[in-house]
């Protein structure tokens, strides 16, 4: 799991708390809530390393759950996956990632194995729109368009959300 979560600027898991799965989004990009099962997450915007002056979110831009859910999209769990180690790459593109094509297996694999926690009915969004579907759809090279959620120049990222909790898995890149 150290190759997908070690792409991550950003992963932490919060508790489900309300109906409205995107409050709990929030509250975990916030920095509000801690891990139910206490487990280590990443994130390279302690308050430290905060630019002066930055909010509790640096560095992603304190939405509201009904913001939340404009900009994250649904996306089934495969393509969920794929989503997960595209962060691998600056660009968000897993056709880039360096050795792919022996690589995916194993990488597909690790996604998998993180995803698992929140369980077979595990519901997933991200801010990338693929315009594509089915047939149509390469999962190394996907066709869309990304709502950033940050306040550095583009970021990529997957929500997991179960019945118990919410995770958030998040990657940013400045120009």
């Amino acid at each position: 799991m150290r190759a997908v979560l070690g792409a991550c600027d950003f992963v932490s898991v919060g508790p489900r708390r309300r109906e409205d799965w995107a409050q709990d989004v929030a509250a975990v990009m916030a920095r509000e809530v801690v891990d139910p099962r206490r487990w280590p997450g990443v994130d390279l915007w302690p308050p430290a390393a905060r630019p002066s002056g930055a909010r509790p979110t640096y560095p992603f831009v304190p939405y509201k759950a009904d913001e939340l859910r404009l900009y994250l999209h649904p996306v089934e769990p495969v393509p969920a996956a794929w989503r997960l180690v595209s962060l691998l790459d600056v660009w968000f593109e897993a056709g880039n990632i360096p050795d792919i094509e022996s690589r995916k297996d194993e990488l597909l694999c690790e996604a998998h194995c993180v995803l698992e926690r929140f369980g077979l009915d595990a519901a997933f969004y991200t801010n990338f729109d693929d315009h594509y579907v089915g047939v149509d759809r390469n999962p190394m090279s996907p066709q869309g368009s990304l709502d950033c959620l940050g306040e550095l120049d583009i970021d990529c990222g997957l929500v997991a959300v179960s019945h118990d909790e919410v995770g958030v898995f998040w990657t940013f890149t400045e120009l």
